[in-house]
């Protein structure tokens, strides 16, 4: 990092002041954040006296909480959030050794994190909601952390390729403009929620997510142009949502084991059929419309718990009318297709609303087709 002339002063200063710990190295990082006051202004002032050293006291500073039980002043967490900081995230961060919290969000920071975290304990680190503009592919985390949330900035580059030495649970860094891939990321065992949606990342997924926690994993709005038929997934999983990007390929065939409720793959070059992949029963949401899939539905859908399922504007050239679909069923979308055949003999134990299927090439007879009582829109 390039010291300003202000920082070159400051770590002038902290050659000379023996004994600071802590207190020098929080100075050196608000002084980052290009605000000056409070306990600081001793070493900003020049050569400190003795009684402005006793009164360099950063556990008294507002948003830092020192540990009570330490005579010496030891950070353990900043909270500096919503006071329009306009600097950066400097290494003397890195120094607080005892810091198990930075949070330093709705500000104004540019810049990125320091590459080297891994000697503080910090287990929550906020920065969503700044400007943030560098990366942080480079950077080390300690293997303390647990959540680390900077969405809602500018950050480029790519994640960490390791990862697997952190307890991680939760990464949310969606609304920036990542661009690297994920597919060489290797992440922990205990990471439960991946956010990384709504930036340009590219390639596709990791092959074995399996050893993870994960339940949620939302990468929609990305450049993802890689596949995911050869993924496995964790029996933990409940939330796929892969929508707009440039998917191809098809499913995993075998989901059983997953938790999935919701499938959300819209819009992407998903070009194989879904036939043959045995879904889980947990299953609500089968969201894949606007893709290139061929081929038909799996025969037995009724063990799902499937509510809707939107299958319109691909190439489905299949036939429906043997498909077993659960009593939950509530929207049947799979229009603009190119489906044969008729409908299944009997939908009247289902809850069906919709049943859209204009558009195909249909050539059955519906004369003996049994609707549910819930039918609105045929």
């Amino acid at each position: 990092m390039k010291l300003t002339p202000f920082l070159l002063g400051v770590t002038f200063l902290f050659r000379h002041v023996k004994g600071l710990g802590d207190c020098e190295a929080f100075c050196g990082f608000y002084i980052g954040l290009k605000s000056v006051g409070g306990v600081c202004n001793a070493i900003l002032g020049g050569t400190p006296t003795s009684e402005e050293l006793e009164a360099l006291n950063c556990c008294s500073f507002p948003g830092v909480e020192c540990d009570p039980s330490n005579p010496v002043p030891t950070i353990k967490k900043i909270f500096i959030f919503g006071r329009n900081m306009k600097g950066t995230i400097t290494e003397y961060v890195s120094q607080l050794t005892s810091m198990v919290s930075l949070h330093l969000y709705n500000n104004e920071l540019t810049g990125g994190l320091p590459e080297d975290l891994s000697m503080t304990k910090l287990e929550d680190i906020y920065l969503y909601n700044n400007q943030l503009n560098g990366t942080i592919e480079n950077t080390v985390f300690p293997e303390t952390l647990r959540l680390f949330y900077s969405w809602d900035n500018q950050l480029n580059g790519g994640l960490p390729q390791n990862l697997s030495m952190t307890k991680l649970e939760d990464i949310f860094l969606h609304n920036n403009r990542l661009n690297g891939t994920v597919e060489n990321t290797v992440f922990p065992v205990t990471l439960r929620r991946l956010h990384l949606y709504n930036n340009e990342l590219t390639g596709g997924l990791l092959q074995d997510l399996s050893t993870t926690k994960l339940e949620e994993i939302y990468l929609y709005s990305n450049r993802l142009n890689g596949t995911i038929e050869n993924t496995v997934f964790p029996e933990t999983l409940r939330f796929l949502h892969l929508y707009h990007n440039q998917l191809t390929g098809g499913l995993p065939q075998d989901l059983s084991m997953t938790r999935i409720e919701d499938i959300y793959l819209y819009s992407n070059r998903l070009n194989v059929t879904m036939e043959n992949t045995v879904f889980p029963e947990t299953l609500k949401y089968l969201y894949s419309w606007d893709n290139q899939l061929t081929g038909g539905l799996p025969e037995d859908l009724s063990m799902t718990k499937l509510e809707d399922i939107f299958l319109h504007n691909n190439r489905l050239n299949g036939v429906i009318e043997n498909t077993k679909f659960p009593l939950t069923l509530r929207r049947l979308h799979m229009y603009n297709n190119q489906l044969t055949g008729g409908l299944p003999p009997d939908l009247s134990m289902a809850k069906l609303e919709d049943i859209y299927l204009y558009s195909n090439r249909l050539n059955g007879t519906i004369e003996n087709t049994k609707f549910p009582e819930t039918l609105k829109y045929l």
